[in-house]
């Protein structure tokens, strides 16, 4: 400081929070360099100083230069961070000349399609439905990003890039039915837009694609040359030590045989990302297991392994995360030389940035792989075939996009697949809440005639007729809530996103009273109404979003018709596409059992991967 003549500045060179979480941090260092702990040239901090001390501390460390802790302050109060908040920061889409703004090129380019999906005469409930949903999209300044999403699918199909039918509650958009980026009319579907975007969610929509896994680097380089490389930037993560991994890893750097950590790895507590001890799995294992106390009293240095949990591993990239920002975004957060954004998705849906999501699914390749093959379109696939539910009915569905799994497997076995809407109950119920909860059994007896729909009031059967008056979608709640207890969407919202938590029945008390005043206005029996509230808390907790799966049970449709009418090639493809053994032979085993051949090897017809040749694979 004298030497350049600036003011001393103190800092604190700090590697971990508190002063007893050194021996842990000794731990973390060992498996981040590969040493073991009883390596005596091992990288290692000596001292219990490398902490984050307080503010009296630091005082007391620097008490003969006072001015150095002062002039750290001032520079701090000093520090000025202006980061931009709000619509703004969409970047600026070009607009066509005879067009005013976003919005009236939007309503060109939704109406124009709307013409393509349901004829030159739209009828008034469609025109309707465009029109509030424009005045939504347009009023919360998001007309931009809908003319982003469309053209990077125009782009994407222009390249012949397989483009999914959509996926999550953007496939309740009748504007992105139009646009074509999604393709499953909302309207004849009964999904709602107000799931995905309504004026009480203040948030960036969030519309997630799906492309073949192996061709989205295009796409983002697509995005580079038209907004700048600069306001481009994927989203970054942060990968975090997990159980297994530490036992593994400390394990072997402190020289424990795997034999001894072997039953506490194979007993692992494990608990979704939700539960208030999701950062705790191998501390209560190591105290649930006789095994654990038992290797903590051999080796008490392990105990210091479950301090690292949730420690943060190394800094990685999303798989399919990209930001596109109206200035570089460097502006907004740090950006590595690769192009990787310092913040996660949560962190940039708090700046409120603009953020796609270009998902890979291996599922696309097997479509567009199997329809080269034929030589036929997507567009030959008709989703309501009847073949494609005989297909289902016989259990011959390895390979078929969702349902293949024992879940729908055994859902399968018990009734049969009769229209489209049954694919998406399927997809639905064939998981572990409604299995769990009873809302699989009661639509399945209701199916075969061992029980009979309950009905509560005729808003309630124009809801739920269609899954045998059981509530199995997020969609039929929001509608019963809005048409029955005349719940706004502010309530709706809070009440969807509570639906998950576990949050005690004085929080639902709250949407109950309002529900059941509702009710009353509308002169419905207080007692139905009751039972309709029963019904929709007790499916709260397992609801699925329904044009999430209206959307991939249309992927679902596309495989079990390219699975009945080419057989063969689509197995082949999806053969090519898969690394599990066990998926392996059953769809051999299906091939066979179904007279064609399987040919491990022929030296003159063999390819570089599975083909289909003739009869036989």
């Amino acid at each position: 400081a004298k030497k350049i003549g600036a003011p001393l500045l103190a800092t604190n060179d700090t590697h971990y929070t508190h002063r007893e979480d050194h021996e842990a941090h000794d731990a973390l260092l060992c498996v981040q360099t590969g040493c073991t702990i009883a390596d005596p040239n091992r990288f290692k901090f000596e001292g219990t100083e490398h902490y984050l001390k307080s503010a009296q501390e630091m005082r007391y460390l620097f008490r003969e230069v006072p001015a150095a802790c002062d002039n750290t302050l001032w520079i701090a109060e000093r520090a000025e961070i202006d980061i931009p908040f709000g619509n703004s920061v969409l970047p600026h889409f070009p607009i066509p000349e005879g067009f005013t703004d976003d919005g009236d090129y939007l309503r060109h380019l939704t109406y124009r399609g709307a013409r393509e999906r349901w004829g030159e005469s739209l009828p008034d409930s469609v025109k309707e439905r465009l029109d509030y949903e424009l005045e939504v999209i347009g009023g919360m300044g998001f007309s931009s990003y809908f003319l982003i999403v469309w053209d990077l699918i125009r782009y994407a199909r222009e390249q012949d890039i397989r483009v999914g039918p959509g996926r999550g509650s953007a496939a309740g958009c009748a504007i992105a039915y139009c646009l074509r980026i999604t393709d499953l009319d909302p309207i004849k579907y009964d999904l709602i837009f107000e799931r995905f975007l309504n004026p009480s969610r203040i948030s960036m929509p969030d519309i997630d694609m799906d492309f073949p896994g192996d061709r989205r680097d295009e796409l983002f380089e697509y995005l580079k040359g038209k907004y700048g490389e600069q306001s481009i930037a994927r989203l970054g993560n942060v990968n975090k030590l997990k159980p297994k991994s530490i036992l593994a890893n400390v394990g072997k750097r402190m020289r424990i045989p795997v034999w001894e950590t072997a039953e506490i790895r194979d007993n692992m507590i494990e608990r979704s990302s939700g539960d208030s001890r999701a950062a705790f799995c191998l501390e209560d294992t190591m105290g649930a297991l006789k095994a654990g106390r038992e290797l903590l009293e051999k080796h008490p240095g392990f105990r210091h392994a479950g301090a690292l949990e949730g420690h943060a591993s190394h800094a990685g990239v999303h798989a399919a995360g990209v930001i596109i920002c109206d200035t570089p975004v460097a502006d907004y957060c740090s950006v590595t030389a690769e192009g990787i954004s310092q913040i996660d998705k949560y962190q940039a849906e708090s700046l409120n940035l603009m953020k796609l999501d270009a998902l890979g699914l291996k599922t696309l390749d097997i479509v567009q792989e199997t329809l080269d093959e034929v030589g036929k379109k997507i567009t030959d696939i008709d989703v309501n075939d009847p073949n494609i539910y005989k297909l289902l009915n016989s259990q011959k569905i390895t390979g078929v996009f969702q349902l293949e799994g024992d879940a729908a497997r055994q859902l399968l076995r018990q009734f049969e697949v009769r229209n489209f809407n049954d694919i998406v109950a399927l997809t639905s119920l064939a998981r572990p809440g409604p299995l769990q909860s009873g809302g699989a059994k009661k639509f399945l007896d209701v199916r075969r005639g061992l029980d009979t729909p309950m009905y509560y009031h005729d808003i309630h059967k124009r809801w739920t007729e269609q899954t045998e008056g059981v509530v199995v979608y997020q969609e039929q709640i929001l509608f019963l809530g809005r048409d029955i207890g005349l719940l706004g969407w502010p309530e709706l919202t809070a009440l969807r996103r509570a639906m998950s938590k576990s949050l005690g029945k004085e929080y639902f008390d709250q949407f109950r009273d309002k529900f059941l005043e509702g009710a009353e206005k509308q002169s419905i029996n207080r007692e139905a109404a009751l039972e309709v509230w029963n019904s929709m808390m007790h499916a709260g907790s397992y609801a699925f979003v329904k044009a999430h799966a209206a959307a991939y049970s249309v992927i679902s449709a596309w495989t079990a018709w390219l699975k009945y009418y080419h057989p063969l090639q689509f197995s082949a493809a999806s053969l090519r596409h898969t690394s599990d053994d066990d998926a392996v032979l059953k769809l051999l085993r299906e091939i066979t059992a179904e007279g064609f051949k399987y040919v491990a090897f022929d030296k003159d017809r063999s390819e570089a991967s599975w083909a289909a040749k003739g009869d036989a694979i």
